[in-house]
């Protein structure tokens, strides 16, 4: 068997941005045009192991005739400003959401990096089997980046 690509360079910074969007309860998207459905399904199965589901929550297939020619993959979840300045990420890749108070993440490899270590394209993840997929020696730096997404650990005084 073939070794899996890296979709992303792996750092304890990228496991505590990660742990914080989990935290977060996102959403992950991926918008699919004709013309990119094989490569899309290929880098899914390359990421899980398998092929999605006809009708996957959180994949949208574009009809023929769309003027797209590659998949655009987001990851979107609620945070402030402030919030998303602190977390190790691309300053290119974190930009406002369409609704106010959520921001996306629109990076393809960071998307099927998500799907490596258990998230789910859609709005249900599972934090527990998410968490069991990490790397042990960047367990860590995730479960900060969870605690700081739930409220814990900000160092507020009250």
């Amino acid at each position: 068997m073939a070794k899996r690509q890296e979709f992303i360079f792996k750092t304890p910074n990228l496991y505590q941005s990660i742990g914080f969007v989990l935290g977060r309860k996102p959403s992950l998207l991926a918008f699919v045009p004709p013309k990119a459905k094989d490569d899309f399904y290929d880098k899914f199965h390359e990421a899980t192991g398998q092929y999605p589901y006809p009708n996957e929550t959180g994949l949208v297939f574009h009809p023929e005739g769309t003027n797209k020619y590659w998949f655009e993959c987001r990851v979107i979840f609620p945070a402030t400003q402030r919030e998303t300045l602190s977390l190790f990420l691309s300053y290119t890749w974190v930009v406002p959401g369409s609704d106010e108070g959520h921001w996306n993440i629109n990076n393809n490899a960071f998307f099927f990096e998500l799907l490596v270590i258990g998230f789910k394209p859609g709005y249900q993840q599972f934090p527990d089997i998410i968490r069991g997929k990490i790397p042990p020696k960047f367990i860590g730096a995730f479960d900060v980046g969870f605690n700081k997404a739930k409220g814990v650990d900000y160092g507020k005084t009250s």
